[in-house]
């Protein structure tokens, strides 16, 4: 069913209104909003009203879920002020690296397995299905740059850095699958070197000079400038678009470039805080002077136009304005596609996607988790949790519809968009149920621990 401007407009007023209205209402209840979305794309679509119909090989279904993920991987980079020694960004990275590769290994023979499909297909699905989800999973990540939750920093850091760890494996399965042979020796090598070790390292180097370099020359200038009103929010959507191209022209990965690009303009004003220091109580009298705070959370409205000049304050007006942004694209981002995904269930719903579901959340994620954390400083209960809170989302709709329109999804693979969707709605739904109370019960235990003065918590 297609929609002309004007129908499109009203769909999409009303649906912003509806998300408002539903987010409001379930402000304090033990479930995530995410399942009103996908309850609304459900209504939306031809199970419901019919209004859309979305299909996992539309252009432009691409370049939504493409746009969601940037968004919400740049959010999540100005989120990290952890060092980078710490526990939450050490488990992060092994997350991020070899927890994915043992996730997607065991979906990929679980498939094989379990429900038949070829090993190319099955490699696949295994690659699609293994990365977390940066967009829906606001409630187990950082809340904000004061966070200073160990397991929630690796969430939100393994969620950034997946959705690009996980591309070279999700083109090695796109590879394997439109390929007439077998790959052979030669095929694997080439793409080892160049969809893993140049695009990664590059997409992260690359993005992390755009984002530090901006942010230095942008903390110079607001300083200068003093008061200028509405400016910074520009600079967001400037580094997103400047890390994704600059990484995508040199076939770099361009969602690490970006999550790479929101962490160094972090760390840019974490340089500044620590040669400038906090701006004198006579200048702001009535800020929260803490050095522990993020540089953006000195803004408030009673700022001077002489403390806007201070160099941490200067910082502090270009992330304030910056973060503020990227949330909100994040969160327009995050319905646009939960809806979509929901309206895409009508025409993509495999009870197998069930089976799948229960191999990925109760042995490929829960695996992948314990191996690579053996080590670690975390708590069991926290080995717990982060080996069920693997959220699934927009990073798997976005590499559905990337392999869809390479042609990927035809023959052997027919059937991987569908049981991807239903497994990704099932996510949406049980993590949904289930990840408010959990964190809640993490949270509480550190807070009670910290208070009876047993053993610190992990912190980053």
């Amino acid at each position: 069913m297609s929609l002309d401007f004007t129908a499109a407009l009203a769909i999409g007023g009303a649906l912003f209104v509806l998300v408002a209205l539903g987010a409001a209402a379930l402000r304090d209840r033990p479930v995530t909003v995410a399942i009103f979305y996908l309850a609304l794309g459900v209504a939306l679509g031809p199970f419901g009203v019919g209004a859309m119909a979305p299909r996992i090989d539309d252009p432009w279904l691409l370049r939504l879920t493409e746009v969601a993920v940037l968004g919400s991987l740049f959010a999540s980079g100005l989120k990290v002020r952890a060092p980078w020694r710490s526990p939450g960004l050490r488990a992060a990275v092994l997350l991020a690296g070899p927890g994915l590769a043992i996730t997607a290994a065991l979906v990929a023979i679980g498939a094989h397995l379990a429900l038949g499909m070829a090993w190319d297909a099955a490699l696949l699905l295994g690659a699609v299905m293994a990365p977390t989800d940066p967009v829906l999973a606001s409630e187990v990540a950082l809340r904000s740059p004061r966070d200073e939750n160990a397991l929630r920093a690796a969430l939100t850091v393994e969620a950034g850095l997946n959705d690009g760890t996980a591309f070279p494996l999700v083109a090695l399965g796109v590879l394997a699958v439109t390929s007439a042979a077998p790959l052979d020796a030669t095929t694997l090598a080439t793409w080892a070197l160049d969809r893993v070790l140049w695009a990664v390292p590059a997409g992260l180097v690359i993005g992390a000079a755009i984002g530090w370099t901006t942010g230095r020359v942008a903390f110079v200038a607001r300083a200068r400038a003093g008061r200028t009103e509405g400016i910074d929010e520009l600079l967001a959507v400037g580094v997103v678009a400047l890390s994704y191209v600059a990484a995508e022209a040199v076939h770099a990965w361009g969602f690490l470039a970006v999550f790479a690009s929101g962490v160094a303009l972090r760390r840019a004003e974490l340089r500044v805080v620590a040669s400038a220091g906090l701006p004198d109580e006579r200048v702001s009298p009535r800020l929260e002077l803490d050095e522990r705070a993020p540089a953006d959370a000195l803004m408030q409205p009673e700022v001077s136009d002489e403390a806007r000049r201070h160099p941490t304050v200067a910082a502090a007006t270009v992330l304030h304005d910056t973060s503020r942004l990227a949330g909100t694209l994040e969160r327009v981002g995050e319905i646009a596609v939960v809806v979509c995904a929901g309206a895409m269930l009508a025409r993509s719903f495999d009870p197998a996607g069930l089976a799948l579901a229960a191999v990925l959340f109760l042995v490929a994620r829960p695996a992948g988790v314990l191996v690579t954390l053996a080590r670690s400083p975390f708590a069991a209960r926290e080995k717990a949790v982060a080996g069920w809170l693997g959220i699934r989302g927009a990073g798997t709709l976005y590499y559905l519809a990337w392999a869809a329109n390479e042609g990927a999804l035809g023959g052997s693979a027919a059937h991987v968009a569908d049981l991807a969707i239903t497994c990704v709605a099932t996510s949406i739904v049980l993590h949904g149920v289930t990840a408010t109370p959990l964190v809640r019960r993490i949270d509480r235990a550190h807070a009670t621990t910290a208070d009876a003065g047993l053993a610190e918590p992990v912190t980053t």
